[in-house]
């Protein structure tokens, strides 16, 4: 290679190097090998100096191209691969291939054609360069499968890349987005109010974020997008155009609209409605109905624990809330009469119906539903015994379960049904024994099945109750039909796992209504708007009536003026009092209503006491007002009123007595 001076230089330089250096003579064998051909190949010189390079360090499907190339490379001291960098398999004493980037370069030495080569082991190179690939393709799956809308704009608003999501959103294909300005898909209404959102991102300002706007489908139907962005700058800190995250809630905005109208529906029901926290039992809403019967102000029942409603019996408060909750934890529904008690310690009677829901900010709820039954409980409790009572009570409570629109089940640990409550015939078209030894799933199609136990293997998996599980069983005729699931697990007094017990909803025609709802919105404006001009005629009706009223009792003050007035003076005198007295006993009968003589042609055998006190519960004397009048006892007046109510067959009715007489 030269002078000895010259390869001590050569020696030093390459063994410092950290890539191997090789050199080949003529012949293709090999003369020199620096130490990190060594690490990388794992031949020591002395093993490897005279082999022939081709056969030891490079793998067999590279050999025959690397001689061919070589045999050129002999004559004239060039060819392909020499003076250029080339990679290739290389091959380690051990029989482990790497990866290896060859750079050859022909030198004469004494007067043939050598060979220097330079290896590099490109193995971590390699390896990051397939780290990098799959990082890049993972970040592209992800973009390409994303919910959300994934997109840039420059700063024009022309998009530069879009994600196969915004294709399946707008409808248009990819092709035809990244030829489209963002305008071509804002509604109108939101172009100038998107733009200068994008002028306050271009100059820098601060944006709040998210923003909701629409787009327009391909089709022409509207979508209502929650948009978040970010600038894009180049490496030298340019602006360059914007990025974006649109995600579709317009399904999310019309659950909001329906959450809406259904929480105008629940506060205006004439029923009291409140919402309690399963976690804690605490009152966490309850609508202006209910406050009205318990006598709360607007607020004041809310973060009350549930117990506070419940008057004291043979139980206390607390104790039959914590009842009522062990059945509803088991169940999820729970329907019955309870005796309640007002803010001002007042006890009265209500029929509850509590139902268990998810609700989206204070979890599982029980949605409670209170009717005031009071005046009934007390009519009952009048009439009838104890024992009547309560054999009525446990009628009515068995009714209640016969009659529920819910189907109650039970399945063991393997999701096998060990119960099944005779609803299911109605909702399903099997007997209950049918249903014995079989699974949920048997009752589905394949694919609903499918999807369903995929769901329930997780909640088996935790122990844990579940409610409002969508899914779509075949009635025994074939037909669908979706129901509503809710269950709670069942243990065993070891605490042992045995199974779920739990109910269906027959939901079928829930969501058929669903489907018309906005129809239905239009109906309800169109019907407030007819009631409303129904009201102004009314109104002019009741003005009129006012009127011809108003001229009547002029009329009748009139003559009390002009005519009675005039005899009752002359009755004074003895001599003309039998005739001004039968003068009097006339008009008077002309003012006053044939009501006395209704009551006896219709036969309803009052007595003439009977008949007065009509006149003055008519009249609208209390029973207290009364018994004063006619200077009896509030007892001998309630008999009267309950042996009229029982004569004019209103007895056990919830007719109002005043109202009845009115009417008569």
């Amino acid at each position: 290679m030269g002078s000895p001076l010259k390869e001590d230089k050569f020696r030093i330089l390459s063994d410092s190097a950290q890539d191997a250096i090789v050199v080949i003579d003529n012949n293709g064998k090999i003369t020199y090998w620096n130490e990190a051909a060594e690490k990388i190949f794992g031949y020591t010189e002395r093993e490897i100096i005279d082999k022939e390079l081709v056969t030891v360090i490079i793998t067999k499907s590279y050999q025959e191209a690397f001689r061919k190339r070589f045999r050129k490379f002999q004559k004239i001291g060039e060819g392909p691969v020499f003076g250029e960098t080339v990679e290739v398999k290389g091959l380690k004493k051990d029989g482990t291939e790497l990866p290896v980037e060859f750079s050859l370069l022909g030198v004469k030495i004494n007067g043939q054609w050598n060979v220097i080569g330079i290896v590099s082991d490109i193995t971590e190179r390699k390896q990051a360069e397939e780290t990098l690939k799959k990082s890049e393709e993972k970040l592209q799956y992800i973009i390409d499968n994303a919910w959300d809308i994934i997109f840039q704009i420059d700063l024009k608003g022309k998009y530069t890349f879009a994600n196969k999501t915004a294709a399946r959103v707008t409808g248009y294909s990819l092709d035809e987005l990244l030829g489209m300005n963002m305008c071509e898909l804002i509604a109108p209404e939101y172009q100038q109010s998107i733009f200068g959102r994008l002028k306050k991102r271009i100059a820098g300002e601060p944006l709040e974020q998210p923003f909701d706007f629409e787009i327009v489908h391909k089709d022409g139907h509207r979508i209502t997008v929650e948009l978040t962005t970010t600038p894009i700058y180049v490496d030298d800190g340019k602006l360059v155009g914007v990025q974006g995250i649109a995600r579709d809630i317009t399904e999310q905005k019309r659950a909001e609209e329906a959450l809406r109208f259904q929480s105008e529906i629940t506060i205006n029901m004439s029923e009291g409605v409140y919402l309690i926290r399963a976690e804690d039992g605490i009152i966490v809403y309850a609508n202006p109905k209910f406050e009205e019967i318990f006598g709360y102000d607007p607020g004041e029942i809310v973060g009350k624990h549930v117990s506070i409603v419940n008057a004291p019996t043979e139980k206390d408060p607390k104790e039959t809330a914590k009842e009522i909750i062990s059945i509803l934890n088991k169940t999820g529904v729970w329907r019955g009469e309870i005796k309640n008690i007002k803010k001002d310690g007042t006890p009265f009677w209500c029929y509850a119906n509590v139902s268990t829901f998810d609700h989206p900010d204070y979890g599982k709820v029980w949605v409670t539903v209170h009717i005031d039954i009071t005046e009934r409980k007390l009519a009952e409790e009048a009439s009838k015994g104890v024992e009547e009572v309560l054999r009525e009570s446990e009628e009515r409570f068995r009714n209640l379960t016969e009659t529920t629109s819910d189907w109650i089940w039970e399945v063991d640990e393997q999701g096998i049904y060990t119960y099944a409550s005779p609803k299911v015939k109605e909702l399903l078209g099997y007997e209950p024994e049918e249903l014995i030894g079989k699974t949920p799933f048997d009752l589905m199609s394949s694919e609903e099945a499918k999807r369903v136990a995929s769901e329930f293997g997780v909640i088996i998996e935790s122990r844990k109750s579940f409610s409002l599980l969508e899914n779509t069983n075949l009635h025994k005729d074939g037909r669908p039909i979706v129901l509503e699931t809710s269950g709670v697990p069942i243990f065993d007094v070891e605490g042992n796992f045995r199974g779920y017990r739990g109910i269906d909803r027959d939901i079928t025609e829930r969501k058929k209504v669903e489907m018309v709802l906005a129809e239905s919105e239009s109906k309800l404006r169109e019907q407030k708007s007819a009631l409303e001009q129904k009201n102004i005629a009314l109104r002019e009706m009741i003005e009129q009536i006012t009127i011809e009223r108003e001229k009547v009792q002029d009329d009748i003050v009139t003559n009390v003026h002009m005519v009675l007035f005039p005899i009752l003076k002359n009755l004074r005198t003895e001599k003309a009092s039998l005739k001004y007295v039968d003068l009097l006993q006339h008009h008077l009968e002309r003012l006053t209503s044939s009501y006395g003589s209704k009551i006896i042609k219709k036969g309803f055998k009052l007595t003439s006491r009977e008949i007065e006190v009509c006149n003055l519960v008519k009249a609208g004397l209390m029973s207290k007002d009364i018994s004063d009048f006619l200077n009896i006892s509030t007892q001998t007046v309630e008999k009267h009123r309950e042996n009229i109510r029982y004569k004019l067959g209103i007895s056990n009715k919830s007719i109002n007595l005043v109202f009845f007489l009115h009417k008569l």
